[in-house]
């Protein structure tokens, strides 16, 4: 999940600005490559955020072990979060502000 998220969105990703996205990054970063916001894009990161939510929902079922299931609802809350943001809340859709936010926070990296 995070590797996707890093090669997708690497710019909101790596910054703090963005509090929906996980801050992290690939292990060499290719910053010539900017986030992809197309609405294709999105709509199947969602999809696979949504799958990625289901597999985990599958794995709380057989946890015993309290740290891991911990670790697990972690997941489940930033993947629900982030699909939220993505598809409900759609702030790169909507906001004026987010792409001037995006190409400042990039060129700072």
């Amino acid at each position: 999940m995070f590797e996707a998220l890093a090669r997708t969105f690497p710019v909101a990703c790596a910054s703090d600005e963005f509090f929906y996205f996980p801050q992290v990054r690939l292990p060499e970063p290719q910053w010539g490559t900017w986030d992809c916001f197309s609405l294709e894009t999105v709509t199947e990161f969602v999809r696979r955020l949504s799958t990625w939510e289901d597999e985990l929902d599958l794995l709380t079922s057989y946890q015993t072990d309290l740290e891991v299931y911990i670790d697990i609802a972690l997941l489940q809350k930033l993947a629900r979060t982030l699909r939220e943001q993505l598809s409900e809340v759609r702030s790169w859709e909507f906001q004026p502000t987010f792409y001037l936010t995006l190409v400042g926070i990039g060129l700072a990296e």
